[in-house]
C-alpha cells in the first residue's frame, strides 16, 4: 500500500482557490474601517521616514496589516481587468467629502479608474515591495533612511483604499 504523504510547498492545499477583487476588498473592509486603515498606513509611514525611532504598536498587529493590505492590492490589481463585469449604482451629483477623501470627482464617479491609475504608474511587486520596504523601516530603528520613494505609492494606495470603500458604498453587483 503506498503512503500519501503530504505537499508541503501547497500550503496544505491540493488547488489552488481562485480569488474574486471583491471578495479581497469586501473582506479587507470588513477586518478594517477606512479610518483605522488609512491611520495605521499612515502611522507606518511615518514611523519608516524616521531615524532611530520604531512604532509603537505591536509588530504582529503592523505585519498582519501588511499582509492584509497585500490581499487589497492584489483585489484591486483584479478588478482593474474586470470594471465591464461589474455594474455601480450611480452617484449623486455631488459626492460626499467624507466618501470621496483623496479622490479627485471624475475617480469618485469612476472607481475603476484609481486602481488603473495606481497600477500604470507602479507594478504589483513594486506595491510589494513598497510594503515591505515601509514596515521593514518601521518596525526597527534604523540609522538609514529609506532608498525607495515611498510617498507616491503611498498617495496611491490611498487612493486605492478610498476608491475600495466607494464600490462598497455605492453598491456593485455583476451585469
Amino acid at each position: 500500500m503506498k503512503k500519501n504523504t503530504p505537499d508541503f510547498l501547497s500550503g496544505g492545499h491540493t488547488r489552488r482557490i481562485k480569488h474574486s477583487g471583491l471578495r479581497l476588498i469586501t473582506t479587507f473592509f470588513n477586518l478594517y474601517e477606512l479610518p483605522e486603515a488609512k491611520n495605521l498606513l499612515f502611522e507606518i509611514m511615518q514611523y519608516a521616514m524616521k531615524r532611530r525611532a520604531c512604532i509603537n504598536r505591536d509588530p504582529v498587529e503592523v505585519l498582519e496589516f501588511c499582509h492584509y493590505v497585500r490581499s487589497f492590492v492584489r483585489g484591486s490589481y483584479l478588478m482593474q481587468f474586470k470594471t465591464k463585469q461589474w455594474l455601480l449604482d450611480e452617484s449623486s451629483d455631488r459626492p460626499s467629502e467624507l466618501l470621496q477623501g483623496n479622490l479627485s470627482d471624475e475617480e469618485y464617479h469612476h472607481p475603476f479608474l484609481t486602481f488603473k491609475n495606481a497600477f500604470t504608474a507602479y507594478t504589483l511587486d513594486e506595491f510589494d515591495d513598497f510594503l515591505s520596504e515601509a514596515v521593514y523601516f518601521s518596525l526597527g530603528a534604523c540609522h538609514t533612511l529609506p532608498g525607495n520613494n515611498l510617498i507616491t505609492p503611498f498617495i496611491h494606495l490611498t487612493k486605492m483604499l478610498d476608491a475600495g470603500k466607494v464600490l462598497l458604498e455605492r453598491g456593485i453587483r455583476r451585469r
